[in-house]
């Protein structure tokens, strides 16, 4: 199957993009009324869902020349952290590391979809983050940064 290679990305045209003989007959959307002059929704700036939007089709009608070079230009000019390139090796602090996964995993839910209250929830979940060995975890890192970048 040829990943919408035949289409522009458009959201109905992506629906269940894994089999392909869940999509709609051809023209189907635009016996609908569905055509890039009508629509208004351009999957242009979807790139964490769809992809590099510096690589995929968009209707020619859809954004301007302008708005399709703004990813390319932003990349071109972003700058690199000083810490590109540096990984942390987590030998030293592996029961920490796994501590503070546990935490995450007992809190970040409750937070993320506001079945936690922040003002009561975030405190414990920092002091719990604490108690996991966040802060030894933090300092190891700091400690390794520091040594990459002495012998970069």
């Amino acid at each position: 199957m040829a990943f919408l290679k035949d289409r522009h990305f458009h959201p109905l045209y992506t629906v269940n993009v894994y089999n392909e003989s869940d999509r709609k007959e051809e023209g189907y959307y635009e016996q609908l009324g569905i055509t890039p002059d009508t629509s208004t929704y351009y999957a242009y700036y979807t790139c964490g869902i769809l992809g590099s939007c510096l690589i995929q089709d968009v209707w020619d009608k859809a954004v301007s020349e302008e708005e399709k070079m703004f990813p390319k230009q932003q990349n071109d000019s972003a700058k690199l952290s000083p810490a590109f390139g540096f990984t942390l090796n987590t030998d030293n602090v592996k029961t920490e590391v796994t501590a503070i996964t546990n935490v995450e995993n007992q809190f970040k839910y409750g937070l993320i979809y506001g079945e936690l209250d922040p003002e009561v929830y975030i405190p414990q979940f920092i002091e719990a983050l604490e108690g996991a060995g966040i802060n030894h975890v933090i300092a190891e890192a700091q400690t390794q940064l520091d040594a990459w970048a002495a012998a970069k």
